[in-house]
């Protein structure tokens, strides 16, 4: 009895996974701040941490989503988006102009600064701009945080600057980190305190990692 048990949740989930694997992927366009409106840019800040909020119950009917940021388009973060249950993908559109940029921005208790994702899941960045420099003047320590033990972290054509440490810090085990066609400057400022710069910052946590 025991066997045809597991047997069956076995089958369930194989068919969830195929499910999930079955959906189309669903774009989900997120508008930005244009530095060239003229606009004034407080409306515009943390669209990019509300959008991927709103669309948790969306997330559960299909997990397979894209969030794609606009060109020439400035996205600022007071907020850490964390993930958790979900495959985080967030993508520059194609197309001509800059790169979207993710930025850091005032916190709600009015300080700066903080890591941009803390990603507990599978996480892929394409075409996109991570500026670590802040409006007060200071760099960010650390931009993206891996904690998810046995996921994998893919960057594509992405470009990174303004950090004192590094623009990926693995702090999980069995991690699998692929960078292609990226771009790094201005990591580990020496003038900053803690100033030390590096791709990726391996912390006591990843014994096991597998980096290409």
């Amino acid at each position: 009895m025991k066997n045809i048990y597991k047997s069956l949740a076995i089958i369930f989930l194989l068919f969830i996974s195929f499910s999930a694997f079955s959906q189309e992927t669903r774009i989900v366009k997120v508008d930005g701040w244009d530095p060239s409106s003229g606009q004034d840019p407080t409306p515009y800040k943390n669209l990019l941490y509300d959008a991927i909020d709103d669309d948790s119950a969306a997330r559960v009917e299909n997990p397979n989503v894209i969030y794609e940021l606009k060109r020439n388009c400035i996205y600022f973060l007071g907020k850490q988006i964390e993930h958790y249950d979900f495959h985080l993908h967030i993508r520059g559109e194609e197309g001509d102009g800059l790169l979207p940029e993710i930025q850091g921005s005032e916190k709600s208790d009015g300080t700066y600064g903080l890591d941009f994702i803390k990603s507990y899941n599978d996480l892929t960045l394409e075409n996109i701009y991570i500026s670590g420099y802040l409006p007060d003047g200071g760099y960010q320590h650390w931009v993206i945080e891996c904690r998810g033990n046995g996921s994998t972290i893919t960057y594509k054509g992405c470009s990174f600057d303004g950090d004192r440490a590094s623009p990926v810090c693995a702090r999980a085990d069995s991690l699998k980190i692929f960078i292609s066609d990226c771009t790094m400057g201005n990591i580990g400022y020496r003038k900053t305190v803690g100033g030390n710069g590096r791709m990726i910052d391996l912390r006591p946590e990843s014994m096991y990692l597998d980096s290409l």
